[in-house]
């Protein structure tokens, strides 16, 4: 869960362009990051969100929110899901009971609450109710509160209460892994790699590739790790999730993470190994590749 004051504001210029870098918010003139969203408030922004606010166009008003500009294009908060807001801007507001709003910024949903979970648990989080306190009066956001329903695979729940057997439990060998679209240059690359939920005695599994040719598509298939999940079933191993995670030097590039897929006879290699292909985004705190 990730929730607070985020300071993503209402944007309703049409020139402007999305920053890179997704939170600060502007300094003095001296010292502005162009890489930051703009928090600038103009009176004819205020007069349009304040009509939309009057007529209850709430979605409408989330057309403009960097926030959801940001998410939609991966430039922050990849793959978290938000609930809908069927309520007016949190800031900037009087210090009363309700909601009215200081004309000189534009209103915006600055206060949000989102979540994400692991691939093997996506869909195990369902939020019932997302709303704003306009009745408290001590600040000059509302706050938003929710409701979260929130379920564990049973299968999940017995693995972990189960003792651990090597003599049983699957084993997971990665033959090779392709990077695509690998932003800047790099000498050194370095995978880790280790499955969630880790047991006690889990150790990361650590593979290392020297870029001898520079290129945005590089394919790993050398010293790549075998590793035993917690999991002593198919059943089990479906709530699991191999993590990777990239770095070039000390530097984190980003990192995905894939479900175990359930048994499926088309991908059987014999009678105890089956293998799977996955494609889907490294993820990091800009971008996505």
């Amino acid at each position: 869960f990730w929730f607070g004051d985020l300071n993503y504001r209402l944007d309703l210029s049409k020139d402007q362009e999305l920053p890179t870098l997704a939170l600060g918010k502007r300094e003095a003139a001296a010292h502005k990051d162009s890489m930051a969203p703009v928090a600038t408030s103009r009176p004819d922004d205020f007069l349009t969100v304040s009509n939309l606010i009057e007529n209850g166009q709430f979605q409408e008003l989330l057309k403009f929110d960097q926030l959801r500009q940001f998410k939609d294009c991966g430039k922050a908060f990849a793959g978290f899901s938000e609930g809908q807001m069927d309520f007016a801007p949190t800031f900037k507001v009087e210090r009363i009971q309700g909601v009215s709003h200081q004309s000189e910024r534009t209103p915006s949903y600055c206060d949000r609450i989102l979540w994400k979970s692991t691939e093997a648990l996506e869909g195990n989080a369902e939020q019932l109710l997302l709303a704003s306190a306009d009745q408290v009066s001590s600040s000059d956001h509302k706050p938003v509160y929710a409701h979260f329903d929130l379920r564990s695979p049973a299968a999940r729940g017995q693995m972990l209460q189960k003792e651990f057997s090597k003599d049983v439990s699957p084993v997971v060998k990665v033959a090779n892994l392709t990077i695509h679209s690998l932003p800047g240059k790099h000498r050194r690359l370095r995978a880790v790699l280790l499955v969630l939920p880790i047991r006690e005695d889990a150790l990361e599994c650590i593979s290392e590739m020297r870029v001898t040719k520079q290129s945005t598509d590089l394919v790993w298939s050398r010293d790549l790790p075998t590793i035993r999940p917690a999991a002593m079933n198919q059943e089990e191993l479906q709530s699991c999730t191999l993590q990777i995670v990239l770095y070039s030097k000390k530097n984190k590039l980003g990192s995905v993470g894939l479900r175990f897929p359930g048994w499926d006879s088309s991908h059987a290699v014999d009678g105890e190994r089956f293998q799977y292909s996955f494609e889907k985004a490294i993820v990091n705190k800009s971008s996505t590749f």
